[in-house]
């Protein structure tokens, strides 16, 4: 009876089935793996009538390298990252008239390329301009723009303020 199913084009029709089954898997874990998935967080911030200052991290948490082309603020209006590096804060250390430290720190340049399972984390200032910046509230969307299709808004809690 068993040998009835062990025949030549039974255990073919078997072994194409395991190979089907075999490359199907593979290939979903390969899509799922490397899809873009990355992570933004605010560590905090800084405002004033003209932008705002922003401390972050951005993390990939995928398989392939991603790059980040551009964030901006969406409060109504969207208000681009600086793109190029620029000062945006300096802190000098000092004993009486002595200067014991000074350290300068400059915003985030793009592209931001991130490698796979790596993050980076720096400011980023959005300016309004001459207009007044909007009053942000305690949450703010951001819209990046990445190499690796559409762009993506997140929602995320600004955190403390910076000193």
């Amino acid at each position: 009876m068993i040998s009835n199913f062990l025949s030549k084009e039974n255990v073919t029709l078997l072994l194409s089935i395991l190979g089907i089954a075999g490359s199907a898997s593979s290939w979903l874990y390969t899509i799922i793996k490397s899809r873009k998935r990355f992570e933004v967080r605010i560590n905090g911030y800084r405002a004033n009538a003209h932008g705002v200052l922003l401390h972050v991290q951005l993390i990939n948490k995928s398989t392939l390298a991603l790059s980040i082309g551009n964030i901006s603020i969406c409060s109504g209006k969207e208000y681009p990252a600086n793109p190029l590096p620029a000062k945006v804060l300096s802190r000098t250390h000092r004993v009486g008239d002595e200067v014991k430290s000074h350290k300068e720190y400059y915003s985030m340049s793009f592209p931001v390329n991130l490698p796979p399972l790596c993050g980076v984390s720096g400011y980023l200032y959005f300016s309004s301009g001459e207009e007044i910046f909007p009053q942000l509230s305690n949450n703010v969307t951001l819209i990046v723009h990445t190499n690796r299709g559409r762009e993506v808004k997140k929602t995320l809690p600004l955190g403390n303020l910076l000193n």
